[in-house]
């Protein structure tokens, strides 16, 4: 027996992800105010400010998620380098060949640091995003009228918009 319940709130999620995309284009591409992209969708203006929200944060959490990976692919290179220095460090057994192997180990220090600034303190800080995103909107903004969840939003999105885009009247 096909539970359809789950496929119902598995479809209604994927539909949901449309509109805040959606939402989010017609904002961002087409200039549209949340009223008239509400009316568009045939969703209320303040569904619009929370859709176009939640797709910024997963346009944020899916460029975390590509630093995660990307950082992963520059640990696993740096972890054959490290390999290979190792094996020519200690293939340079000789006394004539104590510069080289001076060499080996300075390139082993700067591979270090490399290291260090990948993944140490310099590495940028990961963002958290086990909270729900839709709590965290309906708690931060609970006490807000429409106007300042508006309000809100559009300092937010200009924030994403390069200083040109922002200057042009507002609808």
């Amino acid at each position: 027996m096909v539970n359809k319940r789950g496929s119902g709130k598995k479809g209604q999620k994927e539909q949901n992800q449309t509109r805040y995309m959606e939402s989010f284009r017609l904002r961002t591409i087409e200039r549209m105010s949340f009223r008239n992209i509400g009316v568009a969708l045939s969703i209320s203006h303040t569904q619009v400010v929370k859709d176009v929200l939640k797709a910024v944060n997963e346009i944020k959490t899916t460029q975390v998620e590509r630093i995660e990976i990307q950082r992963e692919i520059e640990n696993q290179k740096l972890n054959i380098i490290e390999e290979i220095i190792f094996l020519n460090i200690e293939s340079t057994r000789d006394a004539d060949q104590e510069e080289a192997k001076k060499g080996w180990i300075d390139t082993y220090l700067k591979l270090s640091k490399r290291r260090s600034e990948l993944n140490g303190i310099d590495a940028p800080q990961r963002i958290d995003t086990k909270m729900s995103f839709e709590k965290e909107i309906e708690k931060r903004y609970e006490n807000y009228t429409d106007d300042e969840v508006i309000a809100e939003a559009i300092k937010k999105l200009d924030s994403f918009r390069p200083p040109q885009q922002i200057e042009g009247k507002r609808e």
